[in-house]
């Protein structure tokens, strides 16, 4: 249904674009003729400044009657959004399976394979967001891989802990969760009982950042690390998926080994209630001087409120603990340039040492206060003070966005300077096609009750941009890449690398979702009855079972 292309729809308006550009380009270069010419300038007329002056046009308020009729044509527009987003998801997933189903990643520019876990890594990743855009065919070929050739078992290789534990562990738990299919969850248990053993590696009983596949070994001391030092996020962000396999298996041994490292974390929570991203398993300790809320620490503090909400908002020492590094995040670390409130990184203690600037996961933040708002915290969805969560977030929301516009191509880069316009900063414009800002729109336009189509407008411009840039030059409509160069002068930036995981699990998904006309108990994931883990995979809260 998704490739079925409607002339009106803004997606065939891009791709005429995009082939224009190409055409233009290899056809000036021949310096043809002045008839030529003038067509060319005429058709990117007609496709640049009509559609700039229809909106002109439709922004002056019309009748009441035609207002409604207007309801539902934008209605109809969202779906179309929906589609083209859904055929990308389908485009792309359809690639992967084609040159390397059963590999962890693919490279859309070279149809190479990268290995990592050697688990089929997308595969899992992606799971969920193939049930919930309905795309039957590439996810029952998904579940025949995986019933025949994943075996947990059978691989041995390093591995992340954290990254398996968010992508694998939570994309299986989330497609139980969605077909109550038995064969996701024997493999989430199987899986389950493998990390366990790196629960039991360590003084503080919170497992070091990797672990061992196919042996009961964990770490084998010839290849372990000099160092027992993790980063916060790898270590704090693994409850809601060890805790709800628990729940899934109705076993408790999953639950109980990460309350143990939990407990850990709680008592060696810093006083300032600022994370530093190096903790010792060793010792249980955090380590380090430098405050940031970007990677490596990021998804620790998400965690804090998701897991209270998730498990009935009993555990009264996860929300103190994120209610109070909110609060020390904001008188600390956070700027206020007159035109934008961001969040920097600073060694602790010394102000001298802050950085104007913004990382691209930051943008977690923003999603995380409205989700907190939601249910209940910083003044809740109706709160007007300037320190209420839902105030905060729709002036980070708007920073996250405009990290998108400081170049033609409107993709952020890894990092963004504040110093001025937001720009991406030297040696830092990649853009990976991260989720975390889209992910901060789509929260924002389901809980903010001022959204309007604010963040849909947003969003619709951001996809925009990448079906335009970070669509592979060559290749079938809809196959997208990394893109670099982010701050060069060319007409386009260039594609490599990877297509991580995250963007089919994460990225593609929040802008399907953000899509989707319905809000609050109708939307087709309610923000009231379910939790997304850091990579996207939801479940029901438990307390809504």
């Amino acid at each position: 249904m998704c490739n079925t292309s409607i002339s009106s729809s803004p997606p065939t308006v891009w791709r005429l674009r995009s082939r224009l550009l190409r055409y233009s380009k290899h056809t000036l270069r021949r310096r043809p003729s002045p008839g030529v010419i003038t067509a060319i300038v005429f058709s990117l007329i007609l496709l640049y400044a009509v559609p700039v002056t229809t909106r002109m046009l439709l922004s002056t308020a019309p009748p009441p009657q035609i207002r409604a009729a207007a309801a539902t044509l934008a209605d109809n527009e969202m779906n179309q959004w929906q589609a083209d987003v859904r055929h990308v998801t389908q485009v792309m997933y359809r690639a992967y399976m084609k040159h390397c189903m059963g590999h962890d990643e693919f490279v859309p520019t070279t149809n190479q394979c990268e290995h990592w876990f050697n688990i089929g890594l997308s595969v899992l990743d992606s799971l969920d967001t193939l049930l919930l855009m309905d795309l039957k065919p590439e996810y029952e070929a998904s579940r025949a891989w995986a019933a025949t050739s994943l075996s947990f078992y059978q691989r041995t290789s390093l591995i992340s802990l954290f990254e398996i534990v968010i992508r694998a562990l939570g994309g299986m738990n989330s497609a139980y969760e969605l077909t109550k299919d038995a064969l996701w969850l024997n493999k989430s248990i199987e899986l389950g009982d493998m990390l366990l053993y790196a629960f039991n590696d360590t003084k503080s009983k919170c497992p070091r950042s990797e672990a061992y596949l196919g042996s009961n070994i964990p770490m084998k001391m010839e290849n372990r690390r000099a160092s027992s030092v993790t980063n916060a996020a790898e270590v704090g962000t693994l409850q809601l998926e060890m805790r709800t396999l628990s729940h899934f298996a109705n076993d408790s041994k999953y639950k109980r080994a990460i309350d143990e490292c939990m407990d850990v974390l709680m008592k060696a929570y810093p006083e300032d209630k600022l994370l530093t991203p190096a903790f010792d398993v060793d010792d249980g300790e955090f380590r380090g001087s430098r405050w940031t809320i970007g990677g490596t620490v990021d998804s620790m503090y998400e965690m804090l409120v998701k897991n209270w909400v998730m498990w009935g908002y009993n555990d009264t020492v996860l929300r103190n603990r994120f209610e109070e590094s909110v609060g020390a995040i904001m008188r600390v670390l956070s700027k206020d340039n007159g035109h934008n409130l961001y969040i920097g990184e600073m060694t602790r203690n010394r102000p001298r040492s802050f950085k104007h600037t913004m990382d691209h996961l930051v943008c977690f933040f923003p999603a995380t206060l409205a989700y907190a708002a939601l249910h209940g915290l910083g003044g809740g969805v109706n709160g007007t003070r300037s320190d209420d969560y839902l105030p905060i977030a729709r002036r980070l929301t708007k920073s996250c966005f405009d990290m998108t516009t400081g170049v033609s191509y409107g993709l952020a880069g890894e990092v963004t300077s504040f110093a001025g316009k937001p720009t991406p900063a030297q040696g830092q414009d990649t853009s990976y096609l991260r989720p975390e800002i889209v992910e901060a729109l789509y929260y924002m336009d389901k809980i903010d009750p001022e959204a309007g189509d604010t963040y849909k407008r947003m969003g619709r411009e951001m996809w925009t941009k990448i079906r335009t840039f970070a669509q592979v030059e060559g290749r079938e409509d809809g196959v997208i890449s990394t893109t670099t160069h982010l701050l060069g002068k060319e007409e386009r930036p260039y594609h490599s690398g990877k297509l991580h995981s995250f963007v089919l699990a994460e990225t593609l998904k929040y802008f399907y979702l953000l899509f989707d006309v319905r809000k609050g108990s109708e939307a087709k994931i309610s923000l009231n009855e379910w939790v997304f883990n850091t990579e996207a995979h939801p479940v029901r809260i438990v307390r809504s079972r």
